[in-house]
């Protein structure tokens, strides 16, 4: 691979990091799978199908609300489609409108603000080296993704400034001594990191931590290098994964890797119907497509979901719908559906399909699940996952 050609994958998989950096607000782990999978041959869409389930946390149809005892305006609208939104062919068509640049903080500002959070995690040695405002794919966010002469990058949401994630890759890259540490020791030495950067956690009810292993080989050997803690609010028991306080840090010296702060507004919608009916709802969206599979069991479970295009994608066009799920598509072919953005109650609809055991070669591309989120007050389907338990591992639990 050339190096303009390396350029080019550089520039897609930044615009991607952004898509499911502040605005979905992707833990750490699945961050850098999406920044380290490897490039593939020029124009080859190498990370879609990681993009796709990110975007599965955070549609479709806009059609018949359901009307129980109580008649709920719709908050999910027709979604925009999107071809080949980070293609360079399409450039000038996806690019940011001059009244959306003037509506958010200026480039002046956004370097004003990066360098005071480089100078809040001691990294005031560093310099901003370029600066640039990008759009989603997904929803309408904006977002500047700015990079320092070390290679660390800063993310500032432009509408939202309290919103931000700062990735220290220099600190990731050092060699650091490994250490045994328990779950809530991780947990009090990233509240502490939390409050001597200012941030009160009194809010904040459910906490997760996860290592990265000194040796990965050996399941006997606790030690780490790196920790990842994360600190959700919860809401009538359930866990809201936006919003949330995150932060990486090296145990042994208590560097900073990574900290990531969200300010997404949770709507608290009350319960209108009921599992059953969202179970209904579910099964005639699910019958618009022509699938070759039956339906094995179904799952329902109430969480705080994000809207996004995903099932009104796959009911718009299935066979696109999973062809772009396997990369059989060039950058420039790929469809995505751009949102608004809403935090909601939704039950999560899990079909799980009959999938017979495969007569010849495997084919790993068989998706096994598909969940609806059906709005718990309207009944609007209002986006979905393939793997929502993959979802939950990730921003949950």
């Amino acid at each position: 691979m050339n190096n303009v050609e390396e350029n080019q994958y550089y520039e897609i998989e930044k615009r991607i990091y952004h898509d499911v950096n502040i605005t979905t607000e992707i833990p750490e782990k699945f961050k850098k799978c999406i920044q380290t999978i490897p490039h593939r041959k020029k124009k080859q869409y190498s990370i879609l199908k990681m993009v796709t389930v990110a975007c599965a946390i955070i549609s479709v149809s806009a059609g018949i609300v359901y009307a129980g005892a109580t008649v709920s305006k719709k908050i999910f609208k027709q979604p925009q489609k999107t071809v080949g939104f980070y293609s360079d062919e399409r450039a000038k068509e996806y690019a940011i409108a001059k009244q959306e640049r003037e509506s958010v903080i200026s480039e002046e500002e956004a370097k004003k603000q990066a360098k005071e959070l480089l100078i809040k995690y001691e990294h005031e040695d560093e310099e901003i080296q370029s600066a640039e405002l990008i759009n989603s794919s997904e929803d309408y966010g904006l977002v500047w993704f700015l990079k320092t002469n070390k290679d660390d990058t800063i993310s500032i949401n432009a509408k939202d400034t309290r919103c931000f994630s700062v990735e220290f890759r220099s600190v990731e890259d050092k060699k650091v001594e490994p250490i045994k540490i328990s779950d809530e020791e991780a947990k009090e030495q990233a509240k502490k990191l939390c409050e001597k950067y200012g941030y009160d956690l009194s809010d904040y009810t459910h906490v997760r931590v996860k290592a990265t292993r000194y040796n990965f080989e050996d399941l006997k050997d606790e030690r780490c290098i790196r920790l990842y803690v994360d600190f959700l609010k919860t809401y009538d028991g359930l866990i809201c994964p936006y919003g949330a306080i995150r932060i990486g840090f090296v145990p042994k010296t208590n560097e900073i890797c990574s900290f990531t702060v969200g300010y997404s507004k949770y709507e608290d919608n009350p319960i209108e119907i009921t599992e059953e009916q969202a179970k209904n709802i579910a099964l005639e969206e699910e019958q618009k497509i022509k699938t070759k599979y039956d339906i094995k069991d179904i799952k329902i479970e109430l969480n705080i979901v994000g809207t996004n295009g995903i099932a009104y994608f796959r009911t718009k066009d299935y066979e696109h719908f999973y062809n772009q799920l396997r990369g059989t598509y060039l950058v420039e072919d790929i469809i995505s559906y751009r949102v608004e953005k809403h935090i909601r109650k939704a039950y999560v609809v899990t079909l799980r399909y009959d999938i017979p055991e495969p007569d010849g070669e495997y084919n790993e591309f068989e998706y096994e699940y598909f969940s609806y989120f059906v709005d718990a007050t309207t009944g609007e389907i209002i986006g979905g996952d393939i793997d929502f338990e993959s979802t939950k591992e990730l921003l949950y639990e």
